[in-house]
């Protein structure tokens, strides 16, 4: 979220300042560059209200996008990229403050939204883990698996064996995306899972799919679903 403040804060700046005044298109995006990285500002047709952040790394490739709609909530897409493999977190939450509405001439309705928190806990700068809290309460938390080796069963059947690093005691099942169709998987021993993925075409450099966390007594992670994505190797 400071992310969010942060564009708004320069934006404000930049419609401050004589020698940066612009004339922007109707659909085209407005892009502030660093040497760090990249921000898109794409705006709303027939309005000057921001309709989606977009967040580049200073190799032009996107991380995170935030889309908004007039009720102030936000969708929120993480992308994590990895040597081997990628994957997706996407949830909503708020803008903080206060939202008023006119009902009638006399009574106005205001409502406040609080704000999300997210964590995430990093090894050598690798995502392992993240996690949202809303008004105090966790509401989702996803994990990145990483990809050890793998082998092809056929020209579209590959075996992946895979890696969860973060602490957990629990089980994962693997779904083909947005379905629950399950994939063929198995535990062989603590954080690692033998997957049989068996793909529609015969050449992709990757492949996606969504996880289950199911967690034991013993863990602090929730019951929810993420999206992993992982480059194969040929």
């Amino acid at each position: 979220m400071n992310n969010l403040y942060t564009v708004l804060i320069v934006c404000s700046i930049l419609a401050g300042c004589n020698n940066n005044s612009f004339n922007i298109e109707v659909g085209s995006p407005v892009e502030i560059n660093s040497k760090f990285g990249k921000i898109k500002l794409v705006l709303k047709d027939n309005d000057i209200t921001i309709d989606k952040i977009e967040y580049f790394d200073k190799g032009n490739k996107l991380f995170l996008s935030q889309e908004f709609d007039e009720r102030g909530i936000i969708v929120t897409k993480l992308n994590h990229h990895e040597k081997d493999s990628s994957s997706y977190s996407t949830y909503t939450s708020f803008l903080s403050g206060v939202f008023s509405e006119k009902v009638n001439d006399t009574l106005i309705k205001e409502t406040y939204h609080n704000l999300v928190t997210t964590r995430e806990y990093k090894f050598n700068n690798d995502i392992l883990y993240l996690d949202m809290f809303e008004n105090g309460e966790k509401r989702y938390n996803a994990l990145n698996m990483k990809l050890i080796d793998s082998e092809w069963l056929s020209e579209n059947k590959v075996k992946l064996l895979l890696k969860n690093y973060f602490p957990y005691n629990g089980e994962f099942e693997f779904y083909y995306l947005n379905s629950r169709d399950k994939i063929k998987s198995k535990k062989l021993e603590e954080n690692y899972y033998m997957v049989e993925f068996q793909k529609n075409s015969e050449k992709v450099s990757s492949i996606q799919f969504d996880v289950e966390i199911i967690p034991s007594v013993k863990d602090s992670l929730m019951n929810s679903v993420f999206t992993q994505e992982i480059f194969l190797k040929y």
